[in-house]
């Protein structure tokens, strides 16, 4: 593809601009030398990264961040995200790691590079308790409300076809705002991130009514963070056999951790 004028015009400035920013730690001994970790978390969906009443993050990705930071020696400094926002924040270096319920699909991995996953979610199909959902075929011809790029959204897009109107946004707030607003008939969610919602929002009369499978979420960086990446993996084989990634998991999801799938 040729550069547009637009590149040719702003492609030095902008040059320029991104050797001003904090040099990428690429290595992890220029990560340890630089002292601290870059971690991208969700602000907007408990319990895996919201924030308290004081505004600060908190959650299951949080505690695992931390974690990482304890493992690593470094400090660790939270960037909020939006579900919209893991892969850019990636790709234009505002962070080193994303630790945001960031399920595993091939499309994201073209952008960035998963670590072995940490994390095992239901994703859940949810309506008004008064709509008779059953198996996925009762989803012809309703209004299916899931995250952009999502496993969820790969998952009804491939079951549905053209039976059912697929909308997508960019957020996890978006998808439940849609639902309380009447914009959709269904959504797919994680089952925890909906049942916190759902003791958040009694009004929204929602009800969980199928399980459609479990999604592998991971700790994601930059696929030239060879490094990171592979040690990133090790830390979460490691945590597990030392009970400590268990330890989070029976804080924020109630449940012991279960068996993991491997990357």
């Amino acid at each position: 593809m040729r550069p547009t004028r637009r590149a040719l015009l702003f492609g030095p400035a902008l040059a320029a601009l991104a050797a001003q920013r904090p040099a990428r730690a690429q290595a992890l001994d220029d990560l340890r030398q630089r002292g601290w970790l870059t971690v991208g978390v969700l602000q907007d969906f408990a319990p895996f990264g919201s924030l308290n009443q004081f505004g600060d993050p908190v959650g299951f990705e949080i505690d695992v961040a931390a974690l990482i930071g304890r493992h690593l020696s470094v400090r660790v400094r939270h960037i909020l995200l939006t579900a919209g926002e893991r892969v850019a924040a990636l790709e234009n270096g505002r962070v080193d790691v994303v630790a945001a319920q960031f399920g595993i699909t091939t499309a994201r991995a073209v952008s960035v590079a998963f670590a072995t996953p940490h994390l095992l979610t239901e994703c859940g199909l949810f309506a008004a308790k008064d709509r008779a959902i059953k198996q996925v075929a009762d989803l012809a011809g309703l209004r299916l409300g899931v995250v952009w790029g999502s496993p969820a959204d790969w998952f009804l897009t491939t079951a549905m076809g053209q039976k059912a109107e697929i909308l997508r946004y960019e957020t996890d707030g978006a998808v439940f705002a849609a639902f309380a607003g009447n914009a959709v008939d269904a959504i797919s969610q994680a089952v925890p991130g909906a049942a916190a919602y759902g003791t958040a929002h009694p009004e929204a009369d929602m009800q969980q009514k199928l399980v459609l499978f479990s999604a592998a979420d991971a700790l994601a960086v930059r696929p030239d963070a060879v490094a990171l990446r592979q040690w990133l993996s090790t830390f979460v084989l490691f945590t597990r056999q030392t009970g400590e990634l268990g330890v989070i998991w029976q804080k924020w999801l109630g449940r012991p951790m279960p068996e993991l799938p491997v990357l």
